[in-house]
């Protein structure tokens, strides 16, 4: 049988393949983070009042449109700012700790606390301190704080209920608070002067907190055992 060409109406055309626009790999993943270390940067140097949306631009080498591209106002910056300070807290103090043998744990804690890296820098007392003034303002930066505070209190009391299993939980729970008031108000008293003169002081107010949380851990371990 002899072969026939295919006429017009026979013909099939492959079908051409779409292009497929490769876009660049988003970058807001990294450039928000920038963004708020920049603006708490400009808040330890310039105070809140003084941390613009422009000294962020200028400090990561960048226009004061991305800035705005990524946070519409100084308002949402600042809510960044909370967030990744409670964040970056709770994390420094967990995670460390987690190499810590058991019987270690509860001094491994103040020293955490007290001996940094929680505040590394006295500057960062300023950080908190601006953001805490403005939580007498904005609701939504005082609950942002509030909700923050819990967590690193909450934290503490984990650890010091790792530490004092025997310990009942509510009496961690106390400690840990009372620890997180005297830590954070021996920070600012050693950025104004006093704390600076009593550097021992307030850590061994806590480790004294610390001891009698333990005291009364044993105190429940032997009573039960006497039952």
């Amino acid at each position: 049988m002899a072969r026939t060409n295919p006429g017009p109406a026979q013909r099939t055309t492959p079908a051409k393949r779409s292009k497929r626009r490769v876009g660049r790999p988003s970058i807001a993943h990294d450039r928000r983070p920038q963004i708020v270390e920049a603006f708490a940067g400009c808040i330890r140097d310039y105070g809140l009042a003084g941390a613009t949306m422009e000294r962020v631009a200028e400090r990561l080498g960048v226009s004061r449109t991305l800035v705005f591209h990524y946070f519409r106002n100084t308002e949402a910056l600042v809510r960044a700012v909370v967030r990744h300070l409670v964040e970056v807290n709770v994390k420094r103090l967990s995670v460390p700790l987690r190499e810590v043998p058991i019987g270690k744990r509860s001094h491994a804690i103040l020293d955490l606390l007290f001996a940094g890296p929680h505040y590394a820098e006295l500057q960062d007392v300023v950080l908190m301190a601006e953001v805490t003034s403005l939580a007498g303002r904005d609701k939504r930066v005082r609950g942002l704080l509030a909700e923050g505070w819990e967590q690193l209190i909450e934290a503490i009391g984990d650890e010091l209920g790792a530490a004092f299993p025997e310990a009942d939980r509510e009496a961690c729970g106390e400690t840990a608070y009372a620890v997180a008031c005297l830590t954070e108000q021996n920070w600012y008293l050693t950025l104004v002067g006093p704390g600076a003169r009593r550097p021992r002081a307030a850590r061994r107010a806590a480790e004294a907190l610390v001891a009698i949380l333990a005291a009364r851990g044993s105190h429940t371990k032997r009573g039960v055992r006497q039952r």
